[in-house]
């Protein structure tokens, strides 16, 4: 994957808590702990229930099934 993107990922993480008032590692804790739907409705259910964009979502949900934005494949 390009370096672009990997420097973009890491920009999100960067600024999450400051976006989000949460870290990556403490959305992966409350994912865990909350429990999360399964399937698409993941996506979903971060977006309504915490107002995150899409991009922020995607980089969670990458993240808590052991992945990045850089790793996955388009």
């Amino acid at each position: 994957m390009s370096s672009s993107v990997r420097n973009m990922e890491e920009k999100m993480i960067q600024s999450m808590q400051k976006r989000t008032g949460r870290t990556l590692e403490q959305w992966l804790e409350k994912a865990k702990r909350d429990g999360i739907p399964e399937g698409k409705g993941r996506l979903k259910w971060l977006k309504e229930e915490y107002g995150l964009g899409q991009s922020t979502a995607y980089l969670i949900l990458n993240h808590l099934d052991g992945g990045s934005l850089a790793s996955r494949r388009v």
